[in-house]
């Protein structure tokens, strides 16, 4: 059975994963968050070890299951951004 994605994972980790389940690919994600390819794919691995998912995938959808992203017009963004916004 999967760990809990939301005490599990790391803000960068979730806000990376939010932008891997809203389409953007490891090297776009990198460009924009101003990262190499190899940190921002190793992140996510890390992220999916963390949590037992077994693939990227299912730890989009175990982590949008978990309330960690939500859709966000045609994406997906971290829970926390809410949390700042609502406090």
């Amino acid at each position: 059975m999967p760990n809990d994605p939301i005490t599990n994972l790391t803000p960068r980790q979730v806000e990376l994963l939010a932008m891997y389940a809203s389409g953007s690919t490891l090297e776009e994600i990198a460009t924009a968050k101003f990262l190499s390819y190899s940190s921002v794919k190793q992140s996510l691995a890390s992220a999916r070890e963390r949590v037992g998912a077994k693939s990227l995938t299912h730890l989009c959808v175990l982590s949008v299951d978990a309330g960690v992203i939500v859709k966000s017009g045609a994406g997906y963004k971290p829970i926390q951004e809410e949390r700042i916004v609502a406090e």
